[in-house]
């Protein structure tokens, strides 16, 4: 017999001895039961970039508040229904020399403040400088009762207020925020 056949012969049967006995342990089907999957979908929520600028309208005068809206369904469809948890991540960098009010409030489509447990989100930014700003982070978590009334959530309401009335000032707030939604794709 030619050596190269003994060699594939008897590697042949050394892999399917090692492929018969490597496989000893039995495996518990019943093990899947407990399989959950919760996949974790963090999603860029509100960006926005506010210049001094701004607080000042088109004929002249001092703003001390701005206010804005944003137009979406934030826990609707399919991930609302399979929505196990959820949180808002908000931070706000200030540049500018004076402090600062923010404030969300998710709406219905008719305007109407939806009540929930952290409604409304208000956070305070300390007066910052050019080259030496200041930030504030917040995660605020909602509670099982919330998912319910936030199905009806189709925007989200801001204002930003200004402490003071200088109209003479330089720099900018940047908000950031993204939502965190905790998800079961399996029904239990």
């Amino acid at each position: 017999m030619n050596t190269k056949k003994i060699a594939l012969i008897s590697t042949s049967i050394c892999i399917a001895f090692l492929v018969l006995i490597s496989c000893v342990k039995d495996v518990d089907f019943n093990q899947t039961k407990d399989l959950k999957i919760e996949p974790v979908y963090e999603l860029d929520f509100v960006y926005s970039r506010i210049e001094t600028a701004k607080f000042t309208n088109p004929v002249g005068g001092f703003m001390p508040v701005l206010r804005d809206t944003l137009q979406d369904e934030f826990f609707s469809g399919d991930v609302g229904d399979k929505l196990l948890k959820a949180e808002l991540f908000v931070s706000l960098e200030n540049s500018i020399p004076v402090g600062f009010d923010a404030e969300l409030q998710f709406l219905d489509g008719n305007d109407n403040v939806i009540p929930i447990s952290i409604s409304p989100i208000t956070i305070t930014v300390p007066a910052g400088n050019l080259g030496n700003e200041q930030r504030v982070e917040q995660t605020y978590s909602f509670i099982l009762q919330d998912f319910e009334l936030l199905q009806s959530a189709e925007k989200l309401a801001s204002s930003v207020t200004i402490e003071g009335n200088d109209n003479d000032l330089d720099g900018e707030l940047i908000l950031k925020s993204k939502a965190i939604y905790y998800t079961s794709l399996l029904d239990e």
